[in-house]
């Protein structure tokens, strides 16, 4: 990734927290060493505090693109989690489904066995019985509901 990206970079307060406190440290140790330069050094020293300033922006810059790397990993985390709980969600929903039709499936199958009784009834002439089972059956319906 690098530093004008067009994706944006989602760090939380204390990723964004050591940047800031980084980059202090860093500016505070450069004007000391830039005040070393100015006080009249020697040029191996001046040597010195200008190798320590370049290597000081190297652990800046690496701080700040570890920090990057970090908020990526920690997107992608957060995702996968996001995608297990949905995975998961889905699974549930699946398997409520599949309750639901087989429960759906025994009530045809019972209601057309109680049609079939009825129509067999009916058929041999036993009226009186069928009217008996249809008010057993609208008995047995109330008390499951």
């Amino acid at each position: 990734q690098t530093l004008f990206a067009k994706n944006k970079v989602v760090l939380n307060k204390s990723e964004w927290l050591l940047i800031g406190l980084v980059l202090f440290i860093a500016i505070l140790t450069f004007g000391f060493l830039y005040g070393a330069i100015l006080s009249g050094a020697s040029q191996t020293v001046k040597q010195f505090v200008a190798m320590a300033i370049f290597l000081l922006i190297v652990i800046v810059s690496t701080v700040y693109f570890l920090l990057i790397k970090l908020s990526d990993k920690n997107r992608i985390e957060t995702e996968h989690k996001l995608l297990t709980q949905q995975y998961s969600l889905q699974a549930k929903y699946v398997e409520e489904i599949k309750e639901q039709y087989t429960k759906i499936q025994k009530t045809r199958h019972d209601f057309s066995n109680t049609l079939n009784i009825i129509q067999k009834l009916l058929n041999d002439n036993k009226n009186a019985e069928a009217v008996e089972y249809i008010c057993e059956y609208f008995k047995k319906q109330k008390e499951i509901k």
